[in-house]
């Protein structure tokens, strides 16, 4: 009773704090406008978690973005995946119009690849805090202990040694490249709001 109780806690607490919109108006500069570098949120089964948003023709994540994925995005998944261990967490890149049909949807894989790589590292970190402060939970349908036999994991130790592997089942990636723009506009403020890589719960997704 006391572990369901401290994860409600854990779980209120994650969806008051949300997280922290940073716009690129901060950084100044050119190329700044008012649309957040990150939205994020933490739904209890199917919807977005996050968007993240890249500068031009690059697929490596802002400093802020990088932060909010360690600080907030990967502690959300982390807990919904220990809560449901059938959740799939599917990551998609998405680029601007400017870049040509063969660029795009490559760029777009690669800014969800950089995202899963992310997110691999940190929502494993947390899973293992969470196995520690409740003890162990299913973080996936099947058990594996470390002999490589299936059967119920006897300790957190156990837990931790094969979960990182099965961790990675639960997410997929994808590329829309510019075929799903959210800005039609030609301003660099349009541009900006396209580059981006969605990640959302979903039931099930191809392994990506």
């Amino acid at each position: 009773m006391s572990r369901i109780v401290s994860v409600a806690v854990f779980s209120a607490l994650l969806l008051l704090s949300g997280c922290l919109h940073i716009n690129t108006s901060r950084r100044g500069g050119p190329a700044s406008s008012q649309f957040a570098d990150v939205e994020c949120q933490c739904p209890a089964k199917n919807g977005t978690v996050a968007i993240i948003h890249f500068r031009s023709g690059e697929s490596t994540a802002l400093p802020e973005a990088r932060q909010l994925i360690y600080e907030n995005i990967a502690e959300c998944i982390a807990l919904r995946i220990s809560e449901n261990p059938n959740l799939k967490v599917l990551i998609t890149g998405h680029t601007d119009k400017l870049e040509t049909p063969e660029n795009s949807l490559g760029l777009g894989k690669e800014r969800a690849i950089t995202v899963l790589e992310y997110l691999l590292g940190d929502v494993f970190e947390n899973l293992n805090d969470l196995a520690q402060e409740f003890g162990s939970f299913p973080i996936s349908s099947e058990k594996v202990d470390n002999s490589g036999s299936t059967g119920d994991l006897d300790n957190v130790t156990q837990a931790v040694s094969f979960s990182k592997d099965v961790l990675r089942n639960h997410f997929c990636t994808a590329s829309a490249g510019k075929d799903k723009l959210v800005d039609e506009g030609d301003t660099e403020e349009a541009h900006a709001r396209n580059r981006r890589v969605i990640i959302e719960f979903v039931q099930e997704c191809d392994q990506g």
